[in-house]
């Protein structure tokens, strides 16, 4: 019942809490008995409950299933989504239980492979606008996150005010040397626009696109391209 939508594969991922049936036979089950089940395609591999019998259903395991069982079901079909690319729901069954951890790592492990991407905006955008405000702000992958998400929304001032942010945890000598690049981008950009300060602004410049490798290609092409401006 906490699953929006459901096919084989993840009934099987979670196991239903019965060993006895596969997730196709549980299907089967469902179709045979008349269970307000919904198919969403036309290949019926995707079904879904009727949202009154689905809320019964949530009603019922609250009722009598303890939240850590509960936290459990949602953490594997957070898991189950996110292997598939399905990053916006994996993000929900983690928020639902307060799973901030997966939640930060969803948003951390899929920041580079979106950036890298030509449609990274959109999704980058709506995954991190999940996100409570007081993760955001302890976390500094996560700020560097919103300075991009700033940056292309031409909001300067909103730039330096998370750059600001990240300067007082910069120093931690744990940060990913390639995110600690990422911010000297930001730092230099914010020295030159905010600050008025040239000669720093390529010091930073500089000392970012050494940590940045080519692998990764909007990271390094903007630092390069601001470098080359300055």
């Amino acid at each position: 019942s906490i699953l929006n939508r459901f096919c084989e594969d993840i009934l099987d991922e979670i196991n239903l809490g019965n060993g006895n049936l596969t997730g196709s036979q549980f299907i089967e089950y469902l179709h045979r008995s008349n269970m307000f089940i919904i198919d969403l395609d036309d290949e019926k591999k995707w079904f879904r409950y009727h949202h009154l019998f689905q809320e019964m259903l949530n009603d019922l395991l609250n009722k009598h299933y303890p939240w850590d069982e509960r936290a459990q079901l949602h953490s594997k079909a957070s898991h189950w989504f996110e292997d598939r690319g399905y990053l916006e729901e994996a993000l929900d069954y983690a928020l639902k239980v307060d799973d901030f951890d997966t939640a930060r790592e969803i948003v951390i492990s899929h920041r580079l492979s979106l950036l890298n991407t030509g449609q990274w905006w959109p999704l980058l955008k709506r995954l991190f606008q999940r996100l409570p405000i007081s993760i955001i702000q302890q976390d500094f992958e996560l700020l560097l996150t919103q300075a991009y998400l700033r940056f292309y929304n031409a909001d300067h001032i909103g730039v330096s005010q998370v750059v600001n942010q990240m300067e007082k945890m910069a120093s931690n000598p744990d940060i990913d040397p390639q995110v600690h690049g990422e911010y000297l981008f930001f730092l230099g950009y914010v020295t030159i626009y905010i600050r008025n300060d040239e000669t720093r602004c390529l010091i930073h410049m500089k000392a970012g696109l050494e940590k940045i490798p080519e692998s990764s290609p909007e990271p390094r092409g903007l630092i390069e391209l601001f470098y080359t401006l300055f």
